[in-house]
This record gives structure tokens, C-alpha cells and sequence, in this order.
């Protein structure tokens, strides 16, 4: 496997640029015109086949300056259409040899292997006379990668592998399974001299928010078993999408840091996880107090209660400094809100953090229509 140093460095020798994947159709246009305007170069459509066909040809007819590629793809009959629409690339944590072998008749680039959590994935410029396939080292590590260059062995290739894999976690819905990597187990997400309230709104809030994403917006599609089935009854779906359109409008909302606005249906499926994520943790640990015989509010002797504890920690998990150009970025393509906004909006919407602080309404950490969907 590269390392770390490895792999930046390959990355500035072949040019390798970020791309952002969608998941349904509005937000494939609406990423496809903020690339236009700037942003991220590569755009990866995930959706169900004969949808995604229409989302990547309309892509190529409306900015063609984006590279648009096809996610989700496990077959040959599959990606052929998807390339005859206009795809540039293919993606998908199943492809089998034959499609492997198709693509590379079609000089396409294939990315094998699961997306990063945040939803950017490294994708290789196309070449003139050969194909790039980028095996993502974490789903197999120096096995799959031999497997794939014995098979291809005229192919070029590098792991993208330990590039921001350190703290990698993600939801994988067709297998009903969370991933956390060892990595993320330490400050500031896990200290174990810390108070349990501390680590439960840090890593705890984490796990949280990825069972949640099985709930959300695309993870409530697949049943408990992780086949792709609409489980909900009509009632179910229209309490859930009424209560989601609340996130997506909250989360609507001129971004001042980065001189943009952000589109609350790009990052609803994240900020609905980010709610219900904070949620579940702050039950989980009053309920641990609870069994101890202790209270979420009686003061310790360090001054703090539980509570706020719980509070600060949660906050204190996303300090981070960005360029303004970064969080332009981010806010026009990537399906999470800037750190600020993951924080502030979602203990806004909580009556626990008011109680926690004694916030009065009318005051900016009291929202006056608050969103709750979990």
C-alpha cells in the first residue's frame, strides 16, 4: 500500500481531482451547474438505472464541461447504457470482472470500491491511450489490488487508500453495517480519561449519526435486511417528508463565510443525521446515568453539569479553521454543511441544550420554528 506521502504526491503528478456523488436528481443538476460555476470538476450520479440515464445525459447536454460518471453500476448491460449516455466513469463497490474487462475495451475510468463519508472520492483524469483503474485500498488493501493488476496487467493503477481514511466511517446501507475505523477512537471524538457525557457527544453523536442515516432520506429505501424495497406505509412517507422539508428550509440559508447560499436539499440527508445523530447520543448517555443513579443536571465538581458537558464536547468535535474558497466549496457541492452550521443549527432545534444553558427564546440559540424529523 502507498502511504500518505505516497499518495499526495501522486496525486500532484497525475492530477488527480476530487469529485462529489448525488444521489438523486435535483441535486445532480443543481451540483452540475455550481461545478460549472467553479467547483469540483467531476460529478458521479448514483441513482436507479433508467433515472440515472436521464440525470447524466441531461448533465452532458446542459454543462458539458463537467465530468459526469455513473455510480452504482454492477453490470454490463449497465454500464454500456450509462456510457452511451454520456457517463465519463464508472463506480461501483461491486463490479464484477466481465464489466471490469468492458469498461477497459471502452478506454473508461473505473473506480471500484466504497466512497470516503464525506462523499469525495479520488478520480483520474482520463488518458489519451490507456485506462486508470482505481482500486479505493481500504475495502481490500494489496490483495485486491494484485488481483486486479494480474488481471490487467497493462493497466496503470493507484490505491487511493489513505487519503483521509484515518477517521473514514459511513453507513453502507445494502448491508445493514456501520464502519469505524480505529482511528476516530481518540481525541477529540474519544478520550478514555474523559467523562462518559464528554465522549458521548463526540463519538457517540458519530454512531448516532450513521444509524440514522438508515433512516434518512435514501437509507430509509432499504429494509432490514438491506434489500432496496419501499417498507414505509403512505402515511409513514409523507409524515417523514414533511418533517424533512422542514430540515431541508432551515438548512437553506445564506452562508456569510463563504459569500454563497446553501441549497438544504443537498445536505438534508447529512443534517437530518446530524439531528437525530445528537439526539440518540444524549439518550443513550442519560439513560447510562440512569443506571448509575445519577442525573443529566446535577452539577460535578468541576462546575459543569452532565449535560453541558455533553454539550461543549459535541461542539468542541468540530472546531476547524477553512479558507473561505474551501467552505465556498463545500457549501455549493458537498452533501454536509460546514462545520458552524452542523453545530449551531442542530442544538438550535433541541429544547436539551436550552435547558442545558438556560437560553430564552428570542435569543440566536433558540430557533422559533424548530425542525425535528427523529
Amino acid at each position: 500500500m502507498l502511504d500518505n506521502q505516497d499518495v499526495r504526491s501522486r496525486i500532484e503528478e497525475l492530477g488527480i481531482i476530487p469529485s462529489i456523488r448525488v444521489s438523486t436528481t435535483e441535486d445532480a443538476l443543481f451540483a452540475a451547474e455550481a461545478i460549472a460555476r467553479g467547483g469540483i470538476p467531476i460529478l458521479e450520479v448514483t441513482l436507479t438505472v433508467p433515472e440515472a440515464i436521464k440525470v447524466i445525459a441531461q448533465v452532458v447536454q446542459h454543462t458539458p464541461e463537467v465530468i459526469v460518471g455513473a455510480g452504482s453500476v454492477h453490470d454490463v448491460e449497465t454500464a454500456r447504457r450509462c456510457l452511451d449516455s454520456g457517463a465519463k466513469f464508472l463506480s461501483s463497490d461491486g463490479l464484477d470482472p466481465e464489466t471490469v474487462r468492458f469498461a477497459v475495451q471502452q478506454n473508461v475510468v473505473v473506480i471500484p470500491g466504497t466512497l470516503t463519508p464525506t462523499g469525495v472520492i479520488a478520480a483520474w483524469k482520463l488518458g489519451p491511450d490507456f485506462v486508470k483503474v482505481v482500486p479505493c485500498g481500504h475495502i481490500g488493501g494489496d490483495s485486491y489490488i494484485k488481483d486486479l493488476k494480474a488481471m490487467f496487467p497493462y493497466v496503470p493503477m493507484i490505491a487511493a487508500g489513505g487519503v483521509n481514511q484515518r477517521t473514514a466511517f459511513n453507513f453502507i446501507a445494502a448491508g445493514e453495517s456501520i464502519y469505524f475505523p480505529a482511528g476516530i477512537l481518540q481525541p477529540p471524538y474519544f478520550d478514555t480519561t474523559m467523562d462518559d457525557p464528554v465522549n458521548y457527544g463526540a463519538i457517540g453523536m458519530v454512531i448516532g449519526h450513521e444509524i440514522t442515516h438508515g433512516f434518512d432520506d435514501q437509507g430509509r429505501k432499504f429494509d432490514a435486511k438491506g434489500n432496496l424495497r419501499d417498507w414505509w406505509t403512505p402515511e409513514d412517507a409523507k409524515a417523514y417528508d414533511q418533517r424533512a422539508q422542514c430540515i431541508a428550509d432551515e438548512y437553506t440559508e445564506e452562508i456569510p463565510e463563504a459569500g454563497v447560499k446553501q441549497n438544504g436539499h443537498l445536505t438534508q440527508g447529512e443534517d437530518t443525521a446530524d439531528n437525530g445523530g445528537l439526539r440518540l447520543a444524549l439518550m443513550a448517555v442519560d439513560k447510562k446515568l440512569q443506571s448509575e443513579s445519577k442525573s443529566l443536571d446535577a452539577q460535578e465538581p468541576d462546575g459543569w453539569t452532565p449535560r453541558q458537558k455533553f454539550f461543549l464536547s459535541y461542539g468542541y468535535s468540530w472546531c476547524e479553521e477553512l479558507r473561505p474558497e474551501m467552505m465556498r466549496t463545500i457549501v455549493l457541492t458537498n452533501p454536509h454543511s460546514i462545520s458552524k452550521y452542523r453545530v449551531n443549527n442542530v442544538v438550535s432545534n433541541m429544547p436539551e441544550f436550552q435547558q442545558a444553558f438556560s437560553c430564552k427564546p428570542g435569543t440566536p440559540m433558540v430557533r422559533a420554528k424548530q425542525c425535528r424529523v427523529w
